[in-house]
């Protein structure tokens, strides 16, 4: 055991990526693998996805968190990186502190040792081999739990920003980023608020039907055309498009209309003439 503890704390990457293993699990947990947040009156579901890496996220069709921590970069340098992000971004950023670097490397390096010295001795048959492996077992499930309680204290010490370097201070660490996201809202989705309505499914069941008025029930009296959403769309479709790429456009940011809003606009424009489609090349 203590062989193979000296030669795991020597191995610095090794410590490095089971570290971030802990570290990045104890996140998911507190924050939950699946959380998303609610947008507007048409309750569109925004997801939050997790980014654990030094290197930048990629956009995507969720807010993004981006995860880092000391143990990989000092906090000058992560905050210096936070603040040169425009506040029109959208992502939110998560900083965990490196706390009892050396102890919690010791324990990692501890229960690892045990793991692998139980595998390798396999079960003894002598009571004597019996109760030495009971003592690994043991001696393996204390370092868990010295490692679980330095990555709790972590966990707890974690700091949440806006970009732009707004901090962000919050109870519970699932709590906190539900409000951050809720606050960047409108930074992904500039748009929203055109296209925002519980009424879409009226709208759309309406223009079915034929009616050219029916964008009235979202309280809209004009021209279908000149609707806020039409028009863009109308512009966006220009000599054509397919309905595909239509719904892609406008579910993405900076619009994030809810998919039966840019269905019942597309269909509102049918029935007032403003478009024409054609289904299998036979057009309506």
């Amino acid at each position: 055991f203590r062989k193979r503890r000296a030669s795991i704390l020597s191995d610095e990457p090794l410590i490095a990526a089971q570290r971030s293993l802990l570290l990045n699990k104890a996140v998911t947990d507190a924050i939950g693998g699946n959380l998303s947040i609610m947008q507007g009156d048409s309750k569109e579901r925004r997801k939050v996805v997790i980014h654990y890496s030094e290197g930048k996220p990629e956009q995507n069709d969720g807010i993004t968190l981006w995860v880092r921590d000391g143990f990989s970069a000092p906090k000058a340098s992560v905050l210096a990186d936070i603040q040169k992000l425009s506040t029109d971004d959208p992502t939110l950023h998560l900083f965990l502190p490196k706390q009892n670097p050396d102890a919690l490397k010791y324990a990692i390096a501890s229960v690892q040792a045990a793991e692998e010295t139980i595998n390798f001795k396999g079960n003894p048959s002598s009571q004597e081999g019996k109760e030495c492996r009971q003592a690994m077992v043991t001696k393996q499930s204390t370092q868990e739990d010295v490692v679980k309680g330095f990555i709790s204290e972590i966990i707890g010490g974690a700091s949440l920003f806006l970009s732009g370097g707004q901090e962000q201070q919050f109870n519970s660490l699932k709590a906190g980023v539900e409000d951050a996201a809720k606050q960047v809202l409108n930074r992904m989705y500039p748009k929203f608020s055109e296209g925002d309505s519980a009424k879409w499914p009226q709208v759309f069941k309406k223009a079915k039907e034929g009616s050219p008025s029916a964008l009235a029930e979202v309280g809209f009296a004009g021209d279908p055309q000149t609707h806020p959403v039409s028009a863009a769309i109308i512009n966006f479709i220009g000599s054509g498009k397919t309905g595909l790429e239509v719904r892609k456009k406008f579910n993405a940011a900076p619009y994030g209309w809810p998919q039966d809003g840019i269905d019942a606009v597309l269909t509102t424009l049918l029935a007032s003439n403003h478009l024409s489609a054609r289904i299998r090349s036979e057009e309506h």
